[in-house]
């Protein structure tokens, strides 16, 4: 038989974690205890693996568990947790963590930025995986010989166009009208400045989209050198920390 304080003492933090969920139900903004349950949330859907259009089908997943996790009591949905994440995560690798703490304890800040920066080297090695694959995608299409075998394959079609435009006509033919006839040269002109065009504008596309990917790869070195140092900074502050608690035991 249990004893009668022990049952009135679980009875109590059972109460009490009820009146927690209410107290929470009443708030609208994140805290830090909030936080780290949504990035828990995040470090286990991993949205950053979604495929094209699936990206808020991930987060609505996310807010959905988030809905079904006991502490998290706040009312979000998907576009409201992504811009919440996205906010901490700048906020954090961008050293400006401080603001995130108005409300929670220390214990709560040093968990949320650990998960943080966690997840943040997750999506650094999963965006990194996919560097090699793009690569490769990049040499057949994107260096002067992708440019002029892209260039060889349209004149390819083009040319297969006209042969198959040539023996149509002449099955509608009668054996006196068979005779192949060149095209006039003004014509022919027309049709390859057409082309070269057309080339020159993939050509124009390619390099926008090569020049994107540069400024994306140096704002991601930026965001990592952030994170080294944020990683220094914290370490620095751990070592005052410890050397404080050492001086005040000699005391």
């Amino acid at each position: 038989m249990e004893h009668p304080t022990t049952v009135l003492q679980g009875g109590n933090a059972t109460i009490a974690a009820e009146n927690l969920d209410v107290i929470a139900m009443c708030r609208k903004a994140f805290c830090a205890r909030d936080d780290i349950l949504l990035c828990e949330a995040v470090n286990e859907v991993k949205p950053w693996a979604a495929r094209s259009g699936e990206i808020m089908m991930y987060w609505a997943n996310i807010a959905d568990k988030l809905m079904r996790t006991r502490g998290f009591a706040l009312r979000k949905d998907g576009p409201a947790c992504k811009t919440r994440f996205e906010k901490i995560v700048k906020m954090i690798t961008g050293g400006e963590q401080d603001v995130l703490r108005k409300s929670g304890s220390e214990d709560e800040f040093a968990e949320r930025e650990r998960l943080v920066m966690g997840i943040c080297m997750q999506i650094d090695e999963y965006q990194a995986a996919d560097i090699p694959t793009r690569a490769v995608l990049d040499n057949e299409n994107g260096g002067p010989e992708g440019r002029k075998k892209r260039k060889a394959n349209k004149l390819m079609k083009v040319a297969k166009r006209e042969r198959l435009t040539d023996l149509s006509g002449h099955h509608h033919l009668s054996p006196r009208t068979t005779t192949r006839t060149t095209p006039p040269p003004d014509d022919l002109r027309a049709f390859f400045e057409y082309l070269k065009k057309r080339m020159d504008v993939d050509d124009a596309r390619e390099e926008r989209r090569q020049t994107l990917d540069k400024e994306m790869e140096d704002r991601r070195a930026a965001a990592e050198e952030r994170r080294i140092a944020l990683e220094l900074e914290r370490d620095r502050r751990q070592q005052e920390f410890m050397l404080r608690v050492l001086d005040m035991m000699k005391k």
